[in-house]
């Protein structure tokens, strides 16, 4: 069995690939966190982590990732779930991380609009994340 670093490491190595979008939901199935228990400040936390993780990706170079990338600090929060939302220079208002409550196969939707370089800070902040909570947890 893969221990938590093994795993998160994997994910981390092809965060850039559709497929670390699918390990990371496993991962996160497999940690046990109920959305419900999570408070507002929760997922402050994760939308700050995410926007970090794309102010380093957006300084190097090598990595081209849409120009004003951001998670919006309005958190949304309905009876089906919590919703972080993005945008950038040309779209507004668009899917940065979806956790629907009911939905036990499939809880966490990733920045369905975003792909290659774009989704690694969403990825890699929601890894970090979860750290976060299973640390604030122990």
């Amino acid at each position: 069995m893969k221990t938590i670093k093994q795993i998160q490491e994997e994910i981390l190595k092809t965060s850039h690939l559709d497929s670390s979008r699918q390990l990371a939901r496993d991962h996160f199935k497999e940690c046990e966190i109920n959305i419900e228990e999570l408070e507002a400040k929760d997922f402050k936390e994760l939308a700050n982590l995410i926007n970090i993780e794309i102010q380093n990706l957006s300084k190097n170079p090598k990595r081209e990732v849409i120009p004003e990338l951001k998670v919006n600090s309005r958190i949304k929060k309905n009876k089906n779930g919590v919703y972080l939302r993005a945008s950038a220079y040309y779209f507004e208002d668009r899917e940065g991380i979806s956790f629907w409550k009911d939905n036990k196969d499939f809880p966490v939707g990733f920045c369905a609009n975003l792909v290659y370089y774009n989704q690694v800070p969403f990825i890699t902040g929601f890894i970090k994340w979860i750290n976060f909570l299973l640390a604030k947890h122990e």
